[in-house]
């Protein structure tokens, strides 16, 4: 007898767990901002585990209307930024524009913390506080749990109610350095808050070893489930994710569902009209331009864009630094 096939549903096949994945992805060169959202866009559109953050860079001008253009028109989830890959004050005034937009659409923050001897560099914790006390609606992740500050960022979750952290790295660091008996029953307590994260492809292990060592914790297997499954899926409610049953709608389902691509979006080349990224339609291969292109010249950026200038307190602040 031939064995019938596993029954489809709109989250994946029935009855086995489908994973998603936080894609932050953020530029690290000039000029880049806009080629990494459309690679991002084709990435998510083609990878059903991935859930997109928009990034910016600090060369590339006004970051408002490239944040408002991921959020609103491609649907991302929200925003990551690491200050010191991305040499950026994170304090900086050309910022808080985007924090307020944030705050006020209910998108979730990313931001790196701590690891300041790695890099060498220092000012994320300050920058962060006074973000979190302007904001406090702000619905934050702070990364690696400003390693090694450890204790001061589960202060943090009684002074800000949105704040989540995200244990990527910090666990392994942890281990290494003596300070899991003062990690594991912070983890215990707050698993309500905490995030499990692999960070791959920039770990400090490979993802298998991270997950080896999460699951061999000496936490409850309530917390563990919390922080690997029912956290993550509770902050993607509070962003307003659509959901297919109990698990997160795919980003693609997602673009379907709401198809509001800017100008050049290639149009559908199946049954349906309009935008290619709806049932019927067939996403191209192609990176997605939004933003028209005059030959011979750059990509002009979505509207309201402002090309960087010598005159960019950003590029400012960056020439200082060096």
């Amino acid at each position: 007898m031939r064995r019938r096939p596993p029954r489809r549903t709109c989250c994946g096949t029935s009855g086995i767990p489908e994973l998603r994945i936080f894609l932050t992805f953020f530029p690290i060169f000039p000029k880049t901002s806009v080629e990494i959202l459309d690679w991002q866009t084709e990435f998510a559109l083609r990878t059903p585990e991935a859930l997109p953050f928009v990034s910016v860079h600090v060369h590339d001008g006004d970051p408002l209307p490239i944040v408002r253009e991921a959020l609103e028109n491609r649907h991302f989830v929200g925003l990551k930024l690491h200050p010191y890959a991305q040499r950026l004050e994170l304090s900086h005034p050309l910022l808080e524009p985007v924090y307020q937009y944030l705050e006020d659409t209910g998108a979730i923050f990313f931001v790196h913390t701590g690891y300041d001897a790695f890099y060498g560099r220092s000012g994320i914790t300050p920058d962060l506080e006074q973000i979190l006390q302007r904001h406090p609606k702000l619905i934050t992740v702070a990364a690696h749990m400003l390693y090694p500050e450890i204790p001061k960022a589960f202060d943090w979750l009684e002074r800000f109610p949105n704040l989540y952290l995200d244990g990527t790295g910090a666990v392994a660091s942890a281990d290494e350095d003596g300070l899991g008996e003062t990690l594991y029953p912070l983890m215990e307590r707050y698993a309500d808050r905490v995030l499990y994260g692999s960070d791959y492809a920039m770990a400090i292990e490979s993802v298998g070893a991270s997950w080896k060592r999460f699951q061999e914790m000496p936490i409850s297997d309530e917390a563990q489930k919390r922080i690997a499954w029912e956290t993550p899926l509770e902050l993607l409610k509070r962003r307003n994710w659509p959901f297919c049953g109990d698990l997160p709608a795919r980003y693609r389902d997602v673009a379907y569902d709401k198809p509001k691509f800017k100008i050049g979006c290639p149009k559908s080349d199946g049954a349906g009209t309009g935008s290619p990224y709806r049932p019927g339609g067939r996403a191209h291969s192609a990176p997605i331009n939004p933003w028209p292109v005059s030959p011979g010249r750059a990509r002009s950026g979505p509207p309201g864009y402002t090309p960087p200038s010598p005159d960019n307190p950003l590029v400012k602040d960056e020439r200082r630094r060096h």
